[in-house]
């Protein structure tokens, strides 16, 4: 198998005040870290790069980050073509309080390869929590099991278009998105 390398100098991780680059010096040489690069455009159409970089981190309770649903919650409700969200008090009141409630983050996942629809999951996934860390609320997401309806798609199901719509659904590559994000 070839390898092609390119170095490119000066790439620095100093978003979340530091925190990114601090997670990934203690990674390196201990987990796994993966790294991606993506190109999206600007408003005025120039081509941007961003490096990505993952990297699982030790777990644990982490006082500034947690949130409880004392505060309220940001809702989320999945589907084939994108993501419902609202956001609700303690109670399940809508919040009135100025911000936006409830919105919908569509999305198109059907014949994409499995890295743009992880990026667009991505992308989608980071402008939630963005806005329940604006918010300074708790995020949850409902939990979807298709695991018994794949099987019977797997084995021969009847209707087409919901077999499609099925086979295209990211439902736990949200969720471990979402988790990890949070």
């Amino acid at each position: 198998m070839k390898c092609r390398f390119i170095v490119i100098d000066g790439v620095d991780f100093a978003s979340h005040r530091g925190a990114a680059r601090a997670a990934l010096i203690d990674a390196f040489g201990k987990r796994p870290v993966t790294m991606r690069l993506l190109q999206r455009l600007s408003p005025v159409g120039e081509r941007i790069w961003y490096q990505q970089a993952s990297v699982d981190v030790p777990t644990g309770f982490n006082p500034e980050t947690a949130r409880t649903r004392g505060a309220g919650v940001l809702g989320l409700d999945l589907n084939a073509r994108g993501v419902a969200w609202a956001v609700v008090k303690p109670y399940g009141n809508r919040l009135r309080e100025g911000h936006p409630q409830s919105g919908f983050l569509d999305w198109d996942l059907k014949g994409l390869s499995d890295a743009v629809r992880k990026q667009v999951i991505g992308t989608t996934v980071a402008e939630l929590v963005r806005l329940a860390k604006r918010l300074g609320i708790a995020v949850a997401i409902e939990n979807l099991d298709f695991a018994t309806k794949k099987a019977g798609l797997r084995a021969g199901g009847v209707n087409k278009r919901y077999n499609e719509m099925l086979s295209s659904f990211a439902s736990s590559q949200f969720a471990e998105l979402m988790t990890r994000a949070c």
